[in-house]
């Protein structure tokens, strides 16, 4: 039922986003603005605001009238290589799902998993740009083989013949141009100084 919702986005605005961000927001200390950004943006990309951002602990959105909660993970050739290839392990890369509170070690899946839905997004380049969804109960009926608990959280590792892919990189048009005017970190920067000028 997640996916009629996010069938819906308009992933071609949500990926031109992607692309003007870059990697300009990968320094250990603006990594949190980058989620923030995309979390949020893929509020603004749903139809009808179908898709809430709400940044819970341990769910990112909630989607559609049943609230359905779901975690969102972005992580660049996650899902396809950088030539626009499926990865040839037939794996997504190890992800870091969430960060436990205290250890996940010998813990139950279901009690440290929060969410319904997990949503991965490729966030690598124009030949990796695409999204897949997988589900929690699907997460944990293999948790054995997909899943490892460590002491600051849980990693996770999916066959891709068990994501159903919303969209593809073929299915992605992204922007000609980038947009005119400040970058995000120009913009971040005007915000504090303009914050500090109030004193």
């Amino acid at each position: 039922m997640i996916n009629e919702f996010l069938d819906e986005v308009d992933w071609n605005k949500f990926f031109s986003v992607v692309e003007d961000v870059g990697d300009t927001l990968n320094d250990l200390k603006l990594r949190f603005d980058k989620s923030d950004i995309l979390e949020n943006c893929l509020e603004i990309c749903s139809t009808d605001n179908q898709i809430k951002w709400v940044d819970k602990v341990g769910w990112d959105h909630i989607v559609g009238p049943s609230k359905i909660k779901m975690e969102m993970k972005s992580q660049a050739a996650c899902l396809y290589t950088k030539s626009g290839k499926l990865r040839k392990s037939g794996k997504t890369t190890s992800i870091k799902i969430m960060n436990s509170q205290g250890t996940a070690i010998g813990r139950d899946p279901r009690e440290v998993l929060r969410f319904d839905d997990l949503l991965l997004v490729d966030t690598g380049n124009t030949n990796t740009f695409s999204a897949a969804i997988i589900s929690k109960n699907r997460m944990t009926q293999y948790a054995d083989e997909w899943l490892t608990f460590k002491d600051d959280g849980v990693t996770g590792q999916f066959p891709l013949e068990e994501l159903e892919f919303i969209v593809c990189p073929t299915d992605i048009s992204t922007a000609e141009e980038a947009p005119e005017g400040l970058t995000y970190k120009e913009l971040k920067k005007n915000a504090q100084t303009e914050y500090l000028e109030r004193f």
